[in-house]
């Protein structure tokens, strides 16, 4: 009897040991595909069928959902020439490599400015200068234009600081981004206040531009249809899920499909 029982016990360790073992998964390496610049994506050498299917018909993704809108922004409020030689910030280089980009197939640019000491601006005769350049070459581009708040003025560049922040939508741009909410980003407080974003909701729908609604995390998109109810924004709501940025949202999936789930 005790024999018969060490032995039930030995099989039901056995038993739950199997249960608990989990096979080792084995990581392949992942391939690093580079492209050149200029070269289409179909050109490079590797495996690209997430373009096309082998009957050579577009990707289910394009079909779901239809051919891509690419938005391009070439210079940010961040980057500076010390860490990238190549960075546009006068009106022209940024025209010139937003005329190569649309080429390519960019149908919206997303436009920051520098001042003359290459820092961050909203100086609207810094934006007016690259519209005018970018438009010259490329009329049907849709510009939009940043209204983000870390380019502050200074009394070097002479912006009236009470409207700062919106002055350049007075170029009547097709887009323009408008963030609903604050947001800690790195060691800065990206600040958008109720007043502000109330403000500025008015501005883009006085002046009839769309605004982008730049969401750094879920309560903005909350904000964003709370300005809809008070007939300040007006559907269907254009979103940008800006995800990775410092301190704010993570850029996962699980975060993009929890972004999509508040965006009807």
């Amino acid at each position: 009897m005790r024999h018969s029982t060490s032995m039930s016990h030995a099989l039901l360790l056995a038993c739950t040991a199997s249960a608990l073992y989990v096979r080792p998964q084995r990581t392949l390496p992942r391939r690093t595909v580079s492209m050149k610049w200029g070269e289409h994506i179909d050109q490079v050498k590797g495996d690209n069928t997430f373009l096309r299917n082998k009957d050579g018909r577009p990707a289910q993704l394009q079909r779901d959902y239809g051919k891509l809108i690419i938005t391009l922004a070439t210079t940010g409020n961040i980057n500076t020439r010390e860490n990238n030689k190549d960075l546009p910030c006068s009106p022209q280089e940024m025209a010139d490599q937003m005329h190569e980009c649309i080429k390519l197939g960019v149908s919206i640019l997303h436009i920051h400015s520098r001042n003359e000491l290459l820092k961050p601006t909203m100086r609207v005769d810094k934006f007016r200068e690259t519209c005018r350049l970018v438009k010259e070459r490329d009329p049907d581009v849709i510009i939009q234009i940043s209204t983000g708040g870390r380019a502050p003025p200074t009394a070097f560049e002479g912006v009236d600081v009470g409207d700062w922040r919106m002055d350049p939508l007075n170029l009547l741009p097709e887009m323009g981004s408008y963030t609903p909410g604050s947001v800690n980003l790195g060691p800065i407080v990206y600040q958008n206040d109720a007043k502000l974003t109330r403000d500025m909701a008015q501005k883009y729908k006085d002046l009839k531009i769309k605004p982008q609604v730049e969401v750094f995390d879920t309560n903005m998109i909350s904000n964003a249809y709370n300005l809809v109810k008070a007939g300040l924004l007006e559907k269907p709501l254009e979103f940008g899920f800006v995800m990775g940025a410092p301190n704010a949202q993570e850029c996962d999936l699980r975060v993009l499909k929890c972004c999509g789930a508040f965006t009807p």
